[in-house]
């Protein structure tokens, strides 16, 4: 099985190809160091309602705050990763996710070989944010969708062919996707705050 530590290696033009399906590896995403240099950053999406990104974490200081943001974080690496979130202790494992609010004090402290995490931020009034995992065992259908996104988190996955590398996100899509293989992923949506009647 496939883990963050083996990454196949996909050509320029395979990775746009991807692209215009809708599926972004993170090797086709230029990472962006953090400002206290412990890390660095692909953003996978960014609009007023949401933002998407892949962080690999080098150290411990405490995460930038976000007012008005909601965050959903899931660990994409092996190494168990340990935060403190306003003071309360939270162990995550692989694929487990941990919810917060923007406004919460987090401080992560990875294991030596460092995290690597896949980071939701919505803004809470605009969309409400959701996490589900998913076993996928032959294969799996993405329908066509405007909420849903789709994190691959280990395993053998394949679209057309391709080998998905761990981290690979399948973004929202007026396309039919089907993935090929055997793996685990996880399923966020972001839907829209109901506006009051």
């Amino acid at each position: 099985m496939q883990t963050s530590s083996a990454k196949p290696s996909l050509s320029k033009w395979t990775m746009e190809q991807l692209a215009r399906r809708g599926i972004v590896t993170p090797e086709a995403v230029t990472p962006q160091p953090w400002r206290n240099g412990l890390g660095t950053t692909r953003v996978i999406h960014e609009s007023l309602a949401w933002r998407l990104s892949l962080a690999e974490i080098r150290g411990t200081l405490s995460f930038s705050l976000f007012p008005g943001m909601e965050r959903i974080l899931v660990l994409v690496s092996d190494a168990p990763l340990t935060l403190t979130i306003d003071g309360e202790i939270r162990k995550v494992m692989r694929g487990r996710t941990v919810r917060f609010p923007g406004e919460a004090a987090v401080t992560p402290s990875p294991a030596s070989s460092g995290a690597t995490v896949l980071n939701l931020m919505v803004a809470r009034s605009i969309a409400e944010p959701s996490a589900s995992p998913l076993c996928i065992a032959g294969g799996f259908t993405v329908p066509p969708s405007e909420t849903r996104i789709i994190g691959i988190l280990a395993g053998d996955l394949r679209w057309n062919d391709i080998p998905l590398p761990v981290g690979t996100v399948l973004l929202p899509s007026p396309r039919t996707r089907s993935l090929v293989g055997e793996g685990e992923a996880l399923e966020l949506r972001v839907q829209p705050v109901s506006e009051p009647h």
